[in-house]
Parts: structure tokens; sequence; C-alpha cells
């Protein structure tokens, strides 16, 4: 893409935008604007106020419709200004007038006073780097006596943005009310002591009545990591994201929201950054919005830190993890071996506390030393019911993932372990699990297909998930030699467990003694080597779960995903956090504007394809079923029509055969769809803890309704101890009996495994159907 012109960037790079709010704007008080359902935006209104529903000449799209496609359109192709500025001047060329704006600088111009009231600049010091004292065209410095204009400052890039969190959590609120609000309620009756999700934590309980959390009070989750922008630069965007903890998760896990960002070539000072992120949390008022006849005044608490162990350290200014006492959850000190820290002791170590912590803090500023790891006080201290340590997330993603499994598939087929018994790395050995892990083709919901071992420097961390879960075990058996199998079998099931939708104490409880029996192996196993942080950090997880909920509900992905859109946001070298703010708004609006249905439903979906929202074609509800595709007529033997007999009790002489279908928002085919070549989601299990393949799909007419009915193979199970309780071995039955299934029984999809030249077979449960690559 072309750089952008001089005359674009000064209208990001120049606009003056005021300084940070007063003490008086931030006084406690209930925001005097209500969100109602439908209420508009700056940029609904001047949409409609300037355009209303006026079409284009001799053409049926409305103007303001023209104009949110055109946005759709620069969004999803990442358009420079200056290519939004010739797509505007080519639709108005070829309706021989205008009828858009004629420039990118006037289309801007709808959500230019939103950015602008939206973003507040903080400036540092190029000498000391502390915040400056701020005016409206000067900044100083009360240390080194520093002053300097805030125009030359923002030019020069010494600032960081950090946007009204009150604004931004009003935006997204608006946008997901009704979820809210109905997960609002639900939270009010439930008294269950199942962990579901961070909100059935112990954190959250703690929090609620430290607190006095009310009905229509909301929790976050934040987030803050660099990304790189350029390969051929160190320049890297540290943005602060946040999540909505009571919103439900299919909801949350695609709505991370900015709060603040940081760009350089180095790692921000982070007491700067979280101290002004901190009092914007703490000094945030409520925000009002309705729902129906219902009023909220939500205020918002921070109940969990979700970052990197590099990040964590930072965020609680502690020593990195390759330091004494680097684990910020106990006062395990380590040992210095082989070159590095290794995680090693023989007695539990002590359990870190919040005040404990907070004690080390005040320590360390006092003696000017480290203090059990602690360097100094944490930004986090002052943020207002925040528990310094349930409150910080082991984060499976970094932790488990990216950490423990790559470390350990590394050792098993690393040359530098060609010495050793467990060394998988031989040329006949990959070559057979290469052909095992390329044979087999996961489920819808599992978009990455298995790549190669040789591959395995390029897997994501969705990947790596799969590998521990799913493949490894069947891929390695009768491989690896079985001492070092049956210890990963340990760690695959217990992360297992605790990545379900719905645990109870027990449960923890077993996956707990599971990751300790890993742990307390591994030295005996690989070597002192391996006792890295990361598998310390492994007998913390329970813990964390027992406080934050599953590891999914306080996992890093969703932040990881927001991070790449914000990188892909941004489309030339130059004013790239005004650029990437600037796009930030432009999306929420648009989003705001599709989200209030005013548009004629065909320009609608026309925004929504430009997105990547394409509308299902040919589906058809079938009670709580959805059937994809065009019906056709069954053609079903002797077998199908007489299982279709015995369910329903009555003859059943025709039916409408479908290949696809949904159930519970979980995409299913049958064998006959021949679509599907590299995957296959024809195996699911039942609630009543069945396994079936299948084999048609049919809608049948009877004089009491149309029923859907999943015609099924029934999986028959093998009796083995050694693999681990999601993963079994198994084999279709070879009789012809056809078993009739009902969607309402349907559990989940399951990833099956068939490796033909072995004979052997393997069905894995999903631990939840909540995560998506």
């Amino acid at each position: 893409r072309g750089p952008e012109s001089s005359e674009d960037l000064a209208v990001h790079m120049d606009d003056e935008v005021s300084g940070p709010e007063s003490s008086e704007d931030l006084a406690e008080h209930v925001d005097d604007e209500v969100l109602g359902p439908g209420s508009a935006e700056e940029l609904l209104t001047l949409c409609f106020e300037e355009f209303g529903e006026r079409t284009l000449p001799h053409s049926t799209t409305t103007k303001a419709g023209a104009i949110a496609m055109i946005m759709a359109y620069a969004v999803s192709e990442r358009s420079t200004w200056s290519g939004l500025d010739k797509l505007l001047k080519l639709v108005n060329d070829l309706f021989g007038c205008a009828v858009v704006p004629p420039s990118a600088y006037m289309l801007r111009k709808l959500w230019a006073k939103k950015k602008d009231n939206l973003v507040k600049y903080h400036y540092l010091c190029p000498s000391c780097g502390t915040v400056l004292k701020a005016g409206h065209t000067l900044a100083s410095c009360d240390v080194c006596q520093f002053e300097e204009k805030t125009k030359k400052l923002r030019q020069d890039g010494s600032f960081f943005l950090m946007l009204d969190l009150h604004k931004q959590l009003k935006q997204l609120i608006e946008k997901t009310s009704v979820d809210l609000h109905n997960s609002l309620l639900k939270l009010e009756s439930s008294n269950s002591d199942l962990i579901t999700d961070i909100t059935t934590g112990a954190a959250y309980k703690t929090l609620r009545q430290k607190v006095a959390l009310g009905l229509s009070d909301l929790t976050l989750t934040f987030n803050t990591d660099g990304s790189p922008i350029f390969k051929s630069s160190k320049t890297s965007v540290w943005p602060i994201q946040f999540t909505v903890n009571e919103l439900p998760p299919s909801v949350r896990l695609h709505h991370p929201t900015l709060a603040a960002l940081w760009f350089g070539k180095v790692h921000p000072d982070m007491s700067a950054f979280l101290t002004k992120f901190v009092d914007e949390v703490n000094n945030m008022i409520p925000v009002a919005w309705t729902h129906g006849d219902r009023s909220h005044a939500s205020r918002a608490f921070v109940l969990c830190c979700s970052v990197d162990a590099p990040a964590r350290a930072a965020v609680q200014n502690m020593v990195c993890f390759n330091g004494f006492f680097g684990c910020p959850f106990c006062l395990m000190k380590g040992e210095h071996k082989e070159g590095c820290v290794r995680y090693v002791a023989d007695e539990a170590p002590a359990p870190r506390t919040s005040g404990l912590l907070a004690r080390d803090m005040v320590l360390a500023q006092r003696l000017g030393d480290p203090v059990n790891g602690v360097k100094g006080p944490s930004a986090l201290m002052n943020l207002k019911g925040f528990d310094l340590v349930e409150g910080m997330s082991a984060e499976y993603m970094h932790c488990v993932l990216q950490g423990v499994v790559r470390q350990f598939t590394e050792l098993l087929f690393s040359s530098s372990s060609s010495r050793q018994a467990y060394y998988m790395g031989a040329r006949g050995s990959v070559v057979k699990v290469n052909a095992r892990l390329q044979s087999i083709k996961p489920p819808h919901c599992v978009t990455r297909l298995p790549r190669s071992i040789e591959e395995r420097s390029f897997w994501k961390a969705s990947e790596w998930r799969h590998w521990l879960l799913f493949y490894a075990l069947p891929c390695l058996l009768d491989l690896l030699p079985q001492l070092y199998w049956r210890h990963l079998c340990k760690l695959s099931e217990a992360i297992h467990i605790l990545l379900r939708d719905s645990l109870t104490l027990e449960e923890i409880k077993r996956a707990e003694e599971l990751l300790h029996m890993f742990v307390g192996r591994v030295e005996a196993l690989y070597g002192v080597a391996a006792m890295t942080f990361n598998v310390h950090l492994l007998v913390h997880l329970a813990n964390s779960v027992r406080h934050l909920g599953p590891l999914w509900a306080h996992s890093a992905f969703v932040f990881e995903g927001g991070n790449g859109r914000l990188v892909n946001l941004v489309s030339a070298a130059k004013g790239l956090p005004q650029q990437v703010v600037e796009r930030v708004v432009m999306v929420q609006e648009l989003e705001l504007l599709l989200s209030t249905h005013k548009l004629p439903a065909r320009e609608e979906q026309i925004c929504q394809g430009f997105l990547g929202y394409m509308p299902i074609q040919n589906a058809c509800r079938v009670n709580e079923t959805t059937t994809l595709g065009c019906g056709q007529p069954a053609i079903m033997s002797s077998e199908e029509k007489f299982a279709l007999q015995q369910h329903f009790g009555a003859t059943v002489s025709s039916a409408t055969e479908y290949q696809r279908c949904v159930i519970k928002n979980q995409v299913y085919h049958s064998t006959s769809y021949t679509r599907a070549t590299q995957s296959d989601t024809t195996f699911v299990s039942t609630h009543d803890g069945h396994y079936f393949k299948i084999l048609k799909i049919v809608e049948v007419v009877l004089a009491t309704g149309s029923w859907c009915i999943l015609l099924c193979k029934k999986v028959v199970l093998r009796e083995l101890q050694q693999l681990p309780e999601h993963i079994k071995e198994c084999f279709l039955s070879e009789r012809n009996t056809v078993c009739c299934v009902e969607p309402c029984n349907v559990k989940s999809s399951c990833v099956y495994i068939e490796f033909i030249s072995d004979s052997k077979s393997f069905i894995c449960d999903l631990p939840n159907v909540i995560e998506r690559d």
C-alpha cells in the first residue's frame, strides 16, 4: 500500500486534543446520559441528519447505507486515507454528482468529535522519562525542569494515549446491552457451587463483598502486551485492553476493548502507564443505561489481570521469572543450575498473599533492594478491590501451551536430545508421527488442520492446545517409551479437566494432583534443566481456576486476537498511535451503526459481508435445530426405516434429508457431505455418555409436527486403562444397526482419530464448546 499524503497525516498528527480531565470532572456521580435501546452516538446522528433516508440517484440504496458500506469496505481492506479518498471520488464521479462526502477528510469528520473527546495524551520527559505536567500548549517536567510544546512532543512520539474508559465502556454496553442485561439477571439468581466462568470463582465472590458490588456493577479483566508493527523494525504497540466479565463468554470473547496505547521501540514504563489506567478505573463515574423497563447504573472494578510472564513481572514490579523469587504466587526462591534459575525445592514454598506482597513492595522501596523478588510498589496496589495475588491469572496460553507443551515437544524431537531415552527425532519416528498426525481430520470447530512436526516452530497456541489435548498421545503411542508417555498423559488429562465449561471442586482437586505428579517427575525423567518457571507454574493452575474460573475464562487468547486486529489497522508508517485510535473509533462507530438495525436489511447484509459475517443461505428451523442447504427426498435403507419406526412408534414412509445442521451453535454434517475433505464433524457425544457417527440428518413430518432426527451408527469403546478419560480407543460397530439420536441429546462434536495402518481408532471429548481457533 502506498504511503499517506502529507495532508492526510496532518489531519491526525496535528489535531489539538485536550489534556487529562480535572479532578472535578471525575467527581463521583452517575453519568447524566442514559443509554437506552437504540440511543444514537455522533456518527449515527450525523448520518441521518445529513442524509436521512434519501437514496442515491436512480438507486434504492440510501445515502446513509452507502456511507456505511464505504466504511465497511475501508475497514475490511485496511484502506489508507488516500485510498479512501480515491474511492469516494470514484463513487461521486460514477454518479456524476456529490452523493457521498467528496473526500476522506470530510468523511472522517463524522467521527472526529468523538475521537477528540475520547483520547487523552500523556507526555513523557525525553530526559528522565517522567510523565509531564501538561497544559494546553506546553508540558513541563517537575523533576528536571524540562519544558516543550505539546505539539512537538507528539511529533517526536514522546507520549502515550489513554482512552476515556467511561466512554469505551459505554460504547461496549450499548452494543451488547441485551446480552449483558440477561447475563446480569442470571448472575442475580445463580446459587450453584459449580465453577462455570470467571464470575463463579472465589475471587469474584471476594470482590463482591470487598467493594459491595451491586447487581448492576461490572468487573473487568485487563491485559497488556507488545505487538510488533513491522518485520523490519523494533517498533511495537502496547495496548491495554479489557473485557467485561459479566458478558456471556460467546459475546465477551469477541469484544476486547481498547483502554490505552503505548507506542515505541522500547517497553513501556509500566509504573507510569498503569498509574494512569488505575486512575481511570478508580475515578470512573458509573455508566447509566436501560434495558426494557429496568435501569442500571454500572460501576466498574478490575477483577483479573491476564498477561504473560514478562508482562506480569513488569505489572507487579517484580524480578522476572529468571531471577530468584520470580514466582508471583509463592515464595520459591529457585536455584541457579546449568546457567539459569531452576525451580526446584525439597519442601512446598509458602504462598504469597496480597497483604504480604504489598508489604514487600513498601519494604523494597524503603530499602532500595528487592524483597522476596519484589522491586517496589506496583500501580495495581491502588486499584480499588484488586487482589495482587488472586487477581493475577496464571494464564495457560503462554504458560502451558507456548511454554510447557512446546518445551517438552522440543525435548522429544530436538537433535540435542539424541542420546536420551525419550528421543523421538530419528527419521523413522518422525515419519511415523507425521503420517499419524496429518491423517487426522478434526471437527468443524477446529479450523487449523494438523501440521507436521517439522513445522512446529510455526505452530500457533491453538495448535499446541490440540496437540496436547488430542493429537500427541495417540500419535506417540507405542513410539515414545511408556514411562514418558504416561507422564505426558497426566498433563493432558489435567489441562483438559481445567478447560471444561463446568467444574466441581473435586474435579479441580483431581487436576491439581495430576499436575503435582507431572511436575514431581520432571527432574527425574528430563533432568534439572527442564525445571523451568513454566513447569513450576503448573502447580498454581488449579488455584487460578478456583479463584478465576476455568482456564479459558481468563486466558490471553481474546487479547492476542485483539492485538492482531489493532496491528491490522495500521496502513502507513507515520502517526501510528493516532492511526490506531482513529481507526478503532471508526470501527466502533460502524459497529454501532449496524447494531441499531436502522439501515435497510440489504445494505446491512452487504456491510456485514464486507466485515466477514456472511449470512447463511437456505437455512430452515426445525424445533431447536437449524438445517442448512436444500433438502432432498431421503433414500432410506430398511434398517433406517426400522429405526425411525421404533423411535416414533409409527411407520415413516418418507423424510427429507439434509447434509448439515446447526445444534446449539455447533455445525454438524453427515457422511453424505462430500465438501469436507479435510475435516470430520460426523462424530458426536450425547448427554447419556454414548458416541455416534452421523449417517443421515433427516426431517420427518408426522401428525404431531416436524422432527429433526440424526440417523447414526454407534461407536463402540474399548476398555483400556492407560489413556486419560477424555481419550478413548474405539471402533465403529460392524453391525448394520441404525440408531436415532434426537438433536437435544447431542452434547458436543468429538475429535475422531483413525490410524488405518495401525488398525487403531480413538475418539476424544472436547473440553468445552466455547474456545475456538
